[in-house]
């Protein structure tokens, strides 16, 4: 299991090398471009690590959501500017098109 864990992470980590040496207009992998994924790769983990995101759900829920206004009953619809259902586009009818061979049909 090791051995197929380490070809699939050295694999995914010379493919994205070789997109980014591709992005720089280079053909061939350098070993800039390794320590470049190792690094984003590095950082990736430690933003999505399980402490960093309990912290960040703390941060956000410091400030409590402001309460629903009590006023109204029934389903609460956002402003009119805001609905997906209004009209937002013209029907502009398309003109006649003229016969091909130059005569007009209504005068038959």
């Amino acid at each position: 299991q090791l051995l197929a864990f380490m070809h699939a992470h050295c694999a995914d980590v010379f493919s994205d090398g070789a997109t980014y040496a591709a992005h720089a207009g280079r053909e061939h992998i350098e070993c800039e471009d390794v320590r470049l994924v190792c690094r984003l790769k590095s950082a990736e983990a430690q933003i999505t690590s399980a402490p960093f995101l309990d912290w960040l759900s703390r941060e956000r829920n410091r400030q409590p959501i402001p309460a629903a206004p009590t006023s109204t009953s029934g389903i609460q619809l956002p402003l009119q500017k805001h609905c997906l259902l209004t009209a937002n586009y013209d029907l502009v009818a398309r003109p006649a098109a003229a016969p091909e061979d130059g005569t007009d049909r209504d005068s038959r």
